[in-house]
């Protein structure tokens, strides 16, 4: 076993995003949906958060308490006014965000089950596209599937990044139809996201450093 080779897991039906969406259902009425934090105040006795309503933008609202625990990426975090200490300023503008693209591919059928016996895993590439992960449930189901068509970072990420989501397909599709001939045959859509590129995180992950 290794970091990126490990033991199966349980996975989510319909994707990791369900586990929010379960949060959210238990804590129905406990939280703000489309709050957009424009700053952040705080002294001896609260902290202050202002924020707009993403559906209503020009009008700042407020919400006080004692403690605000902050998860709001630091890539964002470095544009949003606050009155903290000059060491904290200085830790959030040290971390970079990872310009990473993910592509998911849907196909007409699951040719790499039915055609290549290949069930779950990952095909390692020197391509742009990096990889290819195959989806680990609905083994043997018939109809449609999706593939993660590529995922890359680095200086491929900040190349992907700089592309329309259109024509980043497109190069995944002609990076994959090198493994898979299948590809361009049984393509029926794609998504493409480069974190590097959407406002709400501007990268995908922290690039610590010591």
């Amino acid at each position: 076993q290794t970091v990126t080779h490990h033991t199966n897991i349980f996975q989510p039906v319909g994707g990791m995003g369900r586990i929010g969406e379960a949060f959210g259902k238990e804590l129905k009425g406990l939280i703000r949906y489309n709050a957009k934090v424009v700053k952040i105040q705080q002294d001896a006795q609260k902290v202050t958060v202002f924020f707009e309503d993403t559906a209503k933008p020009g009008v700042v609202q407020q919400a006080s308490a004692q403690w605000c625990v902050n998860t709001i990426p630091l890539s964002i975090l470095s544009q949003i006014e606050m009155n903290v200490g000059q060491p904290m300023i200085d830790a959030i503008n040290a971390v970079p965000y990872s310009a990473s693209t993910k592509i998911g591919l849907q196909f007409k059928r699951r040719f790499w089950e039915e055609d290549d016996g290949i069930y779950g895993g990952i095909t390692y590439t020197d391509l742009p596209i990096s990889q290819i992960a195959y989806p680990s449930a609905n083994y043997f189901s018939r109809g449609k599937g999706v593939l993660l068509g590529a995922y890359m970072g680095g200086r491929v990420g900040f190349e992907f990044a700089s592309l329309s989501p259109a024509e980043r397909i497109k190069r995944a599709l002609a990076d994959g139809a090198k493994i898979h001939p299948q590809y361009l045959k049984e393509f029926e859509n794609g998504v493409a996201v480069s974190w590097h590129r959407v406002p709400w995180t501007l990268g995908c992950a922290g690039a610590w450093t010591p």
